[in-house]
């Protein structure tokens, strides 16, 4: 089944207080935007026992369709137009990736069976306190920066650590340390694909913004190499001499704050430069090739497996990290910011007729899917003043692929919260967590500054990523 729901009632609870609801959903047919309606549409309806007026459901479902055929064009455009525009989209997707090759990340247990044998998905988070996380908000927007942009350096600069801390102890070679410090680092992510859809134009004030379905592409940049500061010409560990903190030279002596913040900032002018070319649809349409030509890859291995289909030449074989074939890229970091989720998730049901995706609400709203505008008067029994339902705590368990290590952030009840998602049977959870907890460092050391923070708006910005 591609979705499901439990409820399980808390035994150590009075009858009918507390449960835990999980929504088991294939990442196939919903994004986050859809996930966020599905959660908050269950919740309101069941609060409220009401049936408020909803669109058609033929309507709901023609925007089912794949996406290419729901991609907006200009007005008479004819199929051989639209066919064009594609192919020109793949020709710029393929010139701005050529030359793309190598990369590297975290130390991992890689081999030539890896990609498709069945990961072993875990999960690890770490939650900032409300203070913390408006300081962070605030340093970023001093700065004229995004955290979402701001993050994938942070991330960057912790994996620098981790590398240096090997390094330095002798747990890694020179020789490898001289490799990965010249080598790129390649950026992966989602981002948002239905304001350029059919549905995203008149309809999307009327809910095209969180109605179900799988509606993203997919983000890739090359970043610099990883700062190195201190460690720059250091060819061995007996060579250096320098401050430590952790095992490690301290963040801002890799990459000092001025130059933390330039990066954030060029990344993510890249960022709005690929959403601001008049192609920026082709151009990421004609990216899930890679992907799905992976996807199939995988599938095929696993399906020669599970037959038993195998050589000697087969066997798994230990895959160095420098072992990248040409013109193919290793990701450093894959991941994403949904931005501040109160709106699309809000604690208390059923919600009131004031916020604006309640049900009850006669204005238009792009998230709110499938509502009339026109709603039924609400019940006396579920007034706009007494919540019935409470959602304390939420959280997206994503399964990991095989190989895969994702890291996000969402800002919930004002508290910014990291999440990595990794295949155990490649990244060790211990290597895993010492990320993570440099993640939460550099973070600490870079957007931590307590100066001005009341003179900023210290609400997250929903990412287009």
């Amino acid at each position: 089944m591609i979705t499901r729901m439990h409820v399980l009632w808390r035994q150590d609870r009075p009858a009918g207080a507390e449960a835990h609801v999980i929504f088991v959903i294939a990442h196939c047919i919903t994004d986050s935007a859809s996930t966020s309606t599905v959660l908050r549409v269950f919740f309101d309806t069941l609060a409220s026992k009401e049936d408020f007026l909803h669109a058609p459901i033929e309507e709901r479902l023609e925007m089912y369709r794949p996406l290419e055929q729901t991609l907006r064009y200009p007005a008479g455009l004819s199929q051989a137009g639209r066919r064009w525009r594609r192919a020109i989209g793949w020709a710029l997707h393929s010139v701005r990736r050529r030359g793309w090759t190598g990369g590297h990340t975290l130390p991992r247990n890689l081999t030539t069976h890896s990609i498709s044998t069945p990961a072993r998905s875990r999960l690890l988070v770490h939650t900032f306190t409300r203070t913390e996380s408006s300081r962070f908000l605030a340093s970023c927007r001093r700065a004229g920066t995004t955290f979402n942009s701001a993050c994938f350096v942070l991330e960057q600069v912790a994996l620098a650590r981790v590398l240096a801390r090997r390094f330095l102890s002798g747990a890694m070679s020179p020789e490898e340390w001289a490799w990965r410090a010249k080598e790129p680092m390649f950026i992966f992510g989602p981002l948002n694909l239905r304001p350029y859809l059919e549905f995203g134009g008149a309809g999307y004030e009327g809910g095209g913004a969180g109605d179900v379905g799988f509606n993203i592409s997919w983000y890739s940049h090359v970043m610099p190499h990883m700062p190195l500061g201190v460690l720059a010409g250091v060819e061995t560990p007996s060579q250096y001499s320098g401050p430590l903190f952790r095992g490690a030279p301290p963040p801002v002596a890799l990459l000092s704050k001025e130059r933390f913040f330039h990066r954030s900032t060029l990344l993510g002018q890249q960022v709005e430069k690929l959403f601001g070319h008049h192609r920026f649809v082709d151009i990421v349409c004609a990216g899930h090739k890679e992907p799905a030509d992976v996807s199939r890859m995988q599938a095929e291995q696993w399906i020669r497996n599970e037959r038993q289909i195998r050589n000697d030449d087969e066997r798994p074989r230990t895959v160095r990290p420098d072992d990248v074939p040409q013109g193919q890229v290793v990701l450093s970091i894959a991941g994403s910011s949904l931005g501040d989720m109160d709106l699309q998730i809000p604690r208390a049901y059923p919600l009131p007729s004031t916020h604006p995706l309640s049900p009850r609400s006669r204005i238009s709203h792009p998230v709110r899917a499938g509502y009339s505008t026109s709603p039924s008067p609400p019940s006396n029994e579920h007034n706009d003043t007494e919540p019935s339902l409470i959602v304390d705590y939420w959280r997206t368990h994503l399964h990991a692929r095989p190989v895969e290590l994702y890291i996000g952030s969402v800002m919930r009840h004002e508290r910014i919260e990291l999440f990595v998602f990794y295949d155990e049977n490649v990244y060790e959870a211990g290597v895993v967590q010492e990320w993570l907890d440099e993640v939460v460092l550099t973070t600490q050391s870079y957007l931590g500054a307590e100066r001005g923070v009341r003179e900023v708006e210290s609400k997250m910005t929903q990412s287009r990523l």
